[in-house]
């Protein structure tokens, strides 16, 4: 067939957003409401859509000088909606606090819909995931220049019991100082079972610059419920990253995945090894198979797909390894524990310039293809078919996020 490029995506779909002019903050704030709670009760599933929600997470709409983040749109047959709006099909485009996810937001002029904020990044890639341990504000506020495309700031494993509070204390301290604005995603991995509402009673705060929440040993679709009601209770729409690190939590990859706030499957083979009782092994033929599952949930979801972290952070070649193997599974980015391990994984997830070559002769006799009326096209004497496409599409999405289109 064609060129091997590890590399897929799905097309964008054009999505039309408005804004209703009459109407009010109160509006706003009951549509937006009745639109969680409708989430809630339909099983905690997303609608089936021919919009790539992966895109439109990240998508932002030039306006002006200014510029806007698109708040999430799920659809019923391709047709974007937000549900009790008199049954006309309408989608609010809600900025987020710049310091934020907090909604809904009003803007300057008084209207619904719009607020102008600052630029909202750098295209949300996913290729690196960087830890940082909740207790040490010092390296918090070092991990913006490891270059991740995002930082996790733990409440999890990397504190101790004895220390849970005084990290809690550390990272609202870090996350609520105005010069902390770094150009990454922010997240924090919170606890699971009763510490949880202890974290989230810090973190849930307006004046935090936080874009996400990582969920620990998640089993099922019940423990992505339960954050998301903790925080649109709240008042805010968190994604959800859930690592899946358990038997119980790869054989539910795909309910967890499907959950509407889920916005990434994290997969966690040390965890994993050890609750199923596997010797780890340096071909991990082990977790093979959970691996793989893991990133077919993800990808029939659409959401990212992000791999387990490589424990030694001494051995830069066999990171490599492991991360262009990660690639070639699907896998949209890796975990990283330190930072020398960052520039590795972004370079991997990273298509090189043969590849992106690639992808510009492609795109650009499909367009010439498309404009003559020919349905097949060559290129360097290679039949190009849809699959071809799709991978070019996907190298040029990847490109564009590490700004090398």
């Amino acid at each position: 067939m064609g060129k091997q490029v590890s590399q897929s995506s799905n097309p964008q779909r054009d999505v039309t957003h408005t804004r209703d002019p009459r109407c009010g903050y109160a509006q706003v704030t009951r549509t937006l409401a009745a639109f969680s709670v409708f989430k809630l009760r339909l099983s905690h599933k997303r609608p089936e859509t021919s919009i790539d929600r992966r895109r439109l997470r990240t998508q932002t709409l030039a306006d002006g000088d200014g510029r806007y983040e698109a708040f999430r749109i799920w659809s019923r047959r391709g047709t974007p909606f937000v549900p009790h709006a008199g049954g006309v099909p309408r989608v609010y485009t809600v900025a987020a606090n710049s310091q934020t996810r907090r909604l809904p937001t009003l803007d300057r002029t008084g209207t619904c819909g719009f607020k102008s904020v600052a630029d909202v990044g750098r295209g949300m890639s996913r290729r690196s995931v960087m830890f940082s341990p909740g207790d040490r504000p010092d390296l918090m506020r070092k991990a913006p220049s490891t270059g991740a495309d995002t930082i996790v700031f733990d409440l999890e494993d990397a504190v101790a019991p004895a220390r849970k509070e005084e990290a809690r204390d550390a990272v609202h301290e870090v996350l609520s100082d105005p010069e902390f604005d770094p150009d990454a995603e922010v997240c924090v991995r919170v606890n699971l079972g009763q510490a949880t509402a202890a974290d989230f009673d810090v973190i849930l705060d307006d004046s935090l610059r936080l874009d996400a929440v990582m969920v620990p040993k998640v089993s099922g679709l019940d423990d992505v419920v339960r954050i998301e009601e903790r925080t649109t209770q709240a008042g805010f729409d968190l994604p959800v990253l859930a690592l899946v690190e358990s038997a119980a939590g790869v054989l539910n990859a795909s309910s967890i995945a499907a959950a509407s706030a889920t916005d990434a499957l994290v997969f966690g083979a040390e965890d994993l090894a050890a609750d199923i009782g596997a010797t780890r092994t340096d071909e991990g033929t082990e977790v093979l198979y959970a691996r793989e599952h893991v990133v077919l949930a993800a990808s029939a979801a659409d959401v990212d797909a992000i791999d387990t972290v490589y424990t030694d952070f001494e051995d830069s070649d066999g990171l490599r390894d492991e991360t262009e193997f990660a690639l070639t599974l699907g896998y949209d980015g890796k975990m990283a524990i330190h930072p020398t391990q960052v520039d590795v994984i972004n370079e991997a997830f990273t298509p090189d310039a043969e590849r992106i070559e690639w992808a510009r002769a492609v795109l650009d006799a499909r367009d010439e293809a498309e404009s003559a009326g020919r349905g097949v096209f060559r290129v360097e004497g290679e039949m190009i078919d849809a699959p071809l496409i799709t991978q070019a599409e996907r190298v040029r999405e990847r490109a564009r996020a590490a700004e090398e289109w």
